[in-house]
């Protein structure tokens, strides 16, 4: 069993979005005041409510850190007030941000985003860890996780060490425990990280559109690289984008990384490895993304099908339309091309006498390839001339806006 730190935040947000999934919590955009008439704040920029997606999504504009002020000498709580309390020292704070606007990082929203969902559906007399290990671990088999830690198994994880210096001290999280006091292992974060990816129709934990909610970018930074989500940190690699979570605090350290699209995904524990996480070991991560992109690619390569005898369709053609003036159909080594304007932009696969189906070249700009929208229609050759062996041309449905274009072989 390890410190979670900031990785307990996707704990909270899964939790947050089953509750979504039984239709306790109506919306993912519900307002804080609908779970929670006591919570308000200060809002000097208008008069916007504070919902619960922005503050899954870092964007309430809530300051980073609770006012859990003054600790106890000696204290290893870090928040040791209670939900009124907590509450009540909310009203004082002013917004840094409009609700809503850019992101900015904050414990504070997750450690209300939890506190406030468990003060509303948690059976009487349970507390937060408790509720937690009822509505979530247990049902994943996550046997080994919690937010209280007992004495035997606080001295059963390991050192934590910070600039090579020991530090001895197991944090307990108080009122903010959603936000960064959770304690696992490698193999139940396994767990949950395969219940996420699963591809199963029934007893899934979300539904596959919450699951895609749950994945989506909800910020994307004016760089175009820094990508935002519930609660996730994202960068795109390869073609993917790659949702990260890392936590940190006093000596230890916590990863978890996943590409759902292709069920990869990694989770790690160490101790003062706060250099490695920032650069070595997510690059360790993109790497075997990059792997798996390569195999996936060998995979799922067309086999392409030529026709028995390839002459009565190749040549030149051209036709009404002012963009496909110019098409030349060429015979390359194990398949045929589909030339637009003297570029490679189609592979055509035999399926039938006089019948081809429309790969577009994986050459192809994406955004290209997805706006000419014909990969796998049918094109239709007429039948091959008995006077040269030649068909004379052949439809497409799919070339013109009024849905069908003839394109009539050259002399």
């Amino acid at each position: 069993m390890y410190p979670c730190a900031s990785v307990s935040k996707v704990l909270t947000a899964v939790m947050f979005f089953k509750l979504v999934n039984d239709a306790r919590v109506r919306s993912l955009d519900d307002k804080v005041v609908r779970y929670e008439t006591s919570f308000s704040v200060k809002n000097p920029f208008n008069n916007l409510q504070i919902t619960l997606r922005e503050l899954a999504a870092h964007r309430s504009g809530l300051m980073r850190e609770a006012p859990c002020y003054p600790i106890p000498e000696g204290s290893t709580n870090f928040c040791p007030n209670d939900y009124n309390t907590m509450l009540n020292r909310i009203k004082n704070l002013t917004l840094l941000r409009s609700p809503g606007s850019k992101p900015q990082y904050s414990n504070l929203g997750y450690g209300l985003l939890g506190r406030v969902l468990f003060h509303s559906f948690s059976s009487s007399g349970l507390n937060f860890d408790q509720w937690m290990k009822n509505e979530l671990f247990f049902k994943l088999n996550m046997m080994n996780t919690t937010f209280a830690p007992s004495n035997s198994q606080k001295l059963k994880m390991p050192v934590g060490y910070l600039d090579g210096t020991y530090v001895n001290h197991i944090y307990d999280w108080g009122w903010l425990q959603p936000t960064g006091g959770m304690f696992s292992t490698v193999d139940d974060l396994s767990k949950l990280l395969i219940e996420l990816m699963t591809n199963k129709a029934n007893n899934r934990l979300l539904s596959t559109s919450l699951t895609e909610e749950f994945f989506k970018p909800d910020y994307i930074f004016p760089d175009s690289k820094t990508i935002i989500g519930t609660p996730w940190e994202m960068k795109q690699h390869d073609g993917y984008i790659i949702r990260e979570k890392a936590g940190y605090i006093y000596g230890y350290n916590s990863y978890v990384a996943m590409v759902p699209e292709i069920r990869l995904g990694i989770n790690m524990f160490c101790t003062d490895c706060q250099q490695k996480l920032g650069s070595s070991i997510p690059n360790y991560f993109t790497k075997i993304l990059s792997v798996f992109k390569e195999e996936f690619a060998r995979a799922s390569a067309k086999n392409f099908t030529l026709p028995p005898d390839s002459k009565p369709f190749l040549g030149q053609y051209n036709s009404s339309i002012p963009t496909l003036k110019r098409i030349h159909i060429k015979e390359k080594p194990g398949h045929l091309t589909f030339a637009v304007n003297d570029y490679d932009l189609f592979f055509i696969n035999s399926t039938g006498p006089l019948t081809f189906k429309i790969s577009v070249n994986p050459a192809v700009d994406c955004m290209d390839a997805f706006t000419m929208g014909v990969e796998n229609e049918v094109i239709f050759f007429d039948k091959p001339s008995t006077r040269n062996g030649k068909s004379p041309g052949f439809v497409m449905f799919g070339a013109s806006v009024d849905g069908r274009t003839y394109f009539t072989r050259e002399n």
